[in-house]
């Protein structure tokens, strides 16, 4: 994306430029666990939804993570915790606390797919990709994400937003990149607008339900299978 800036601390970006120059996947672990917001400034990291980990390795909801293999330094957060499984996720050991006790969890875990692999469609101006499986097991939010919306493209005059999921296209159901695909190029061949169906989180009080509902006519013609690290 054009004008947008990020920046990384070098102890969290350098053991990923060497495990890939080591010809390792650098890939944290696929999980789709929570942990507590702490209200008292603790530093700890204590679990509140195990998730895939929590199935692989035995971890538990109410255990507090206190090591990863063997290391001297406790995480404090979850950025340090899976940055500390990156490149160990066939041999990983994990240290918690749990009713008072001190346990070590073994196993192996399946690191995330590569974020290089991830593939989308991009179709009047706008980036489409599959919802991230991380939030499927909270909430149900099966759809197409709209990553990302081109300036002066077809679906910013209709006012679609980014960060906003994809129901539908002409009432067609879009839960997957191949639905998604076959209902946007339906809509192209008709040669009319097509009306979308999004949602996104609703942050109001006075909101009846946990998303707000928008529909938009968008004229839909090419349509471009891309990888999402591609995207300009």
């Amino acid at each position: 994306m054009q004008n947008t800036n990020f920046a990384l601390a070098t102890r969290f970006a350098c053991p990923v430029v060497e495990l890939l120059r080591a010809g390792r996947n650098p890939s944290p672990p696929r999980s789709d666990w929570r942990f507590f917001v702490e209200n008292d400034d603790s530093d700890r990291i204590k679990v509140a939804l195990p998730g895939r980990i929590g199935e692989q390795l035995g971890l538990m909801a109410g255990d507090v993570i206190t090591s990863v293999n063997g290391s001297a330094a406790r995480p404090t957060n979850e950025t340090q915790l899976m940055h500390a499984m990156r490149g160990r996720l066939d041999e990983l050991h994990i240290e918690v606390e749990r009713d008072g006790k001190r346990l070590t969890l073994a196993g192996r875990v399946e690191p995330e797919p590569n974020v290089l692999d991830r593939t989308g469609l991009y179709v009047a101006g706008m980036l489409l990709s599959e919802v991230d499986r991380r939030l499927t097991r909270e909430v149900d939010v099966a759809g197409m994400w709209v990553e990302f919306v081109a300036k002066g493209s077809a679906a910013e005059t209709a006012e679609v937003m980014a960060g906003t999921i994809l129901v539908s296209v002409n009432a067609t159901p879009t839960p997957n990149l191949k639905a998604a695909r076959m209902a946007l190029q339906a809509a192209a061949e008709s040669g009319k607008p097509a009306v979308l169906v999004f949602k996104r989180a609703a942050y109001s009080a006075y909101s009846s339900g946990l998303f707000h509902w928008m529909e938009r006519q968008v004229p839909i013609d090419a349509i471009k299978s891309v990888r999402v690290s591609e995207a300009d």
